[in-house]
């Protein structure tokens, strides 16, 4: 029996969930790589033809990243950052605060941000 892309892509895609899935109270990058591989199996699904799998793994995609950003928060909390009103504070994934820093409401993080 031999495999095309697309089912061997679906198969990485749908082990590295599951891997990722396992793995996401060990760090928040556990959490983000369950959220890109929801993503690749949405992709999945909607290039196979399934698009309710694509349309659920989507809606997982999007759970995932607000895990992902309210694992960062506490992070940055219990490294010292004082933020005003958390649930607001947008990282992207590279933002690194330092000790003693005060994040404001309604803030939103780019690419390449570090505040010491």
């Amino acid at each position: 029996m031999a495999l095309d892309a697309l089912t061997v892509f679906g198969l990485v895609a749908v082990s590295a969930m599951l891997l990722f899935y396992a793995f996401e109270d060990e760090s928040p990058w556990c959490i983000f790589g369950f959220a890109i591989a929801c993503a690749a199996a949405s992709a999945y699904g909607f290039l196979q033809g399934a698009w309710p799998f694509g349309v659920v793994e989507a809606i997982w995609t999007v759970v995932a990243l607000k895990r992902w950003q309210k694992r960062r928060r506490v992070q940055a909390m219990a490294d010292g950052a004082s933020l005003v009103a958390p649930d607001t504070v947008w990282f992207s994934w590279d933002t690194a605060l330092g000790r003693d820093v005060l994040v404001e409401q309604n803030v939103v993080f780019g690419p390449g941000v570090t505040i010491a």
